[in-house]
């Protein structure tokens, strides 16, 4: 009897059962795609599909009657089978991961039974080691040509239905030596097993010297020493060998097919000259071609194949060069003169005098003090017995005179509040470009600002300090080297007030001008975020790293000026009457005239990042101590 397709496969576009209801992965984790399929009269025996070596992932006969057919996506034909009709040709398919198909088979009716029907055809099946062999190509034929085709193995299996009778059958593979013989297809169910011979190798290149380049077949792999992680296959490769100062090698190598590490060592023929550059000053570093190569001397190799550039630097100093060639395999001695020192003038004088001057960490005399250095920065430290030390930077220029004047503070200052000297001068006040876009509206607009000598306390003012001039501690967070908190702008005003009348100095507090100039670091600013650094963590505490809490003045690094936590733990009250910036250029400003509060600087312990910058200002009102809660205050001393 006969069995044929009745119209086409078609596709179910809407149907999920594939992909949502019923999902079954193939071998290789992909959604199989499902076949559905409806015969128009019942079977006596099991409907059976062949598709080539890929196979059925699962079948299930449904109470409708319908067979479903789970396939890898690959599947490129259907063959139909059934005991008791014969065989269809077979259906071209493509099928897509996930999607669902239905076709119809039209059978004859069972009109007679038939007895001892005898198949004339089995499947020719076969198994290939080892597990790599993978994607070996198996062709089968009638004649040693194998005109039947072939198909790629998956899983090391190959089958394909034959009639009975003998076959000429040829196994290849890019790795693997290629097999041919012939077999017999009969009633015996049996699988042919084959052990493939290995017909590659691991290549191994190495060079003297190391580190040349490797090409194989025209394409960069990497540099020597190279151990290959693919298999090379069996038979000739071109490979090329670069390296600086080397000759270009070009050689034919043959892989063996034995399935080993194979190596291959190639000596690169020197294309250099080995020379000695010199200079008389045994400090000098020695440049090459534009890179340090030692001090004083160095011997190395140099291409014949360019012009090279000598020269002898150091710092403060116009650095010498010479220019020069050398031949393949010349020994050569090239000498440079020794850089010439750049120099300078530095005059300082201090208050008190007589102050000693070291510079470098080298005690160089005491002022004032008038000598010649080189050209570049040089961190200078005064010292007096009684006197705060007082460190700065001076930045040297070839022919130009630097002149310093600095004023020392007594070491033992007003009830341990101790003062930095912060010399005048102009800044651009307001949300420069460092701000970024932190900023907001009321940092701007930026404008020139000019503020006067003062001196500001080094630290925020600490709880043991307000005790000793008010009798009281208002902190919410006790401890007395924790800096004092919880203060109004008026309670401020009598600190200060007794402050000035006990040590009949002129204290206050510093300006909102004064506040940002110092945060910033005064001439020896470095255009940071915030006070010191743009490393927030190294110079603040704040919500980051605080743990909700203040902590003493001075545990974080210093800004340019030696004033340490003008970002974060507590706020800091200002001198001024917070207001608008105006966009011109203002001297000592003072604030607005009226206004809704006092300004309050630099973050607190429990701010974020944006808060902490040197711009950013805020206000409170003059008789509250909460709110901005966590506030607090620094000095300023004006005579």
């Amino acid at each position: 009897m006969r069995m044929s397709l009745d119209g086409e496969v078609v596709l179910q576009p809407q149907d999920a059962d594939a992909l949502s209801y019923y999902p079954v992965r193939d071998q290789n984790d992909h959604l199989c795609a499902l076949l559905k399929v409806t015969v128009t009269n019942k079977l006596k025996h099991p409907l059976v599909l062949e598709t080539g070596g890929l196979g059925v992932v699962k079948r299930q006969e449904q109470e409708s009657g319908e067979i479903w057919f789970w396939l890898p996506y690959q599947v490129r034909n259907l063959t139909f089978l059934c005991s008791e009709y014969q065989p269809m040709n077979p259906i071209p398919v493509r099928l897509e991961k996930g999607k669902v198909y239905r076709l119809t088979l039209r059978t004859d009716a069972q009109v007679q039974t038939i007895t001892n029907a005898v198949a004339a055809y089995n499947f020719l099946k076969f198994q290939l080691e080892p597990a790599d062999a993978d994607n070996a190509f198996v062709s089968v034929g009638k004649t040693a040509a194998c005109e039947l085709g072939g198909e790629y193995v998956s899983n090391g299996k190959y089958s394909k239905r034959l009639d009975y009778g003998e076959y000429y059958y040829k196994i290849e593979h890019e790795f693997y030596k290629t097999v041919t013989g012939k077999v017999r297809v009969s009633e015996e169910n049996q699988t042919h097993k084959f052990v493939l011979e290995p017909n590659y190798a691991y290549l191994k290149i190495t060079s003297e010297p190391s580190g040349a380049r490797v090409a194989i077949n025209g394409k960069v792999v990497g540099s020597t020493p190279y151990e290959s992680k693919d298999r090379c296959a069996a038979g000739p490769l071109k490979v090329r060998l670069q390296a600086t100062d080397y000759a270009l090698l070009e050689e034919t190598v043959t892989v063996q097919g034995n399935g080993q590490l194979q190596t291959c060592h190639f000596a690169l023929v020197p294309e250099f000259a080995t020379v000695t550059c010199v200079c008389d000053r045994a400090d000098a570093e020695i440049w090459v071609d534009g890179q340090q190569v030692g001090l004083g001397t160095w011997t190395g190799p140099l291409s014949s194949q360019s012009s090279h550039l000598l020269e002898s630097r150091k710092a403060g100093h116009q650095p010498q060069s010479v220019s020069f060639t050398v031949a393949k395999n010349e020994v050569k001695t090239v000498k440079v003169g020794a850089p010439v020192a750049l120099l300078g003038n530095l005059v300082l004088e201090s208050v008190p005098d007589e102050c000693e001057v070291w510079i470098d960490g080298e005690s160089k005399g005491s002022t004032p003090f008038v000598s010649h250095f080189l050209v570049g920065k040089h961190r200078v430290v005064l010292k007096k017995y009684g006197y705060t030390d007082q460190a700065f930077e001076i930045n040297v220029a070839h022919n130009q005179t630097v002149e310093e004047r600095r004023t020392l503070v007594t070491s033992q200052a007003d009830y341990g509040i101790e003062l930095v000297y912060v010399q005048g001068g102009t800044f651009q006040m307001g949300a420069s470009v460092e701000q970024d876009a932190e900023a907001r509206e009321n940092e701007g607009p930026v404008h020139a600002v000019t503020v006067s000598d003062f001196y500001m306390g080094k630290y925020e003012v600490t709880q043991a300090q307000w005790m000793a001039v008010m009798g009281y501690n208002p902190s919410g967070l006790k401890g007395d080297a924790l800096p004092v908190e919880n203060v109004s702008w008026q309670e401020i005003q009598q600190f200060l007030e007794r402050l000035s009348a006990t040590t009949g100095k002129t204290y206050r507090l510093p300006t909102e001008a004064e506040w940002e100039y110092a945060a910033r670091g005064g001439r020896l600013s470095q255009g940071t975020t915030y006070a010191g650094s743009n490393d927030l963590s190294a110079v603040a505490w704040f919500e980051g790293n605080a743990g909700n809490r203040t902590h003493p003045a001075g545990l974080k690094l210093p800004n340019e000026l030696g004033l340490y936590d003008m970002s974060g733990n507590v706020w800091e009250w200002c001198q001024d009457i917070y207001g608008a910036y105006s966009d011109e250029a203002q001297t000592n400003p003072i604030g607005a005239e009226r206004g809704m509060g006092y300004v309050v600087r630099g973050g607190c312990m429990v701010s974020n990042s944006g808060f902490c910058r040197a711009t950013f200002r805020d206000y409170n009102s003059p008789n509250s101590s909460v709110g901005l809660s966590i506030s607090g205050f620094r000095v300023v001393m004006v005579k």
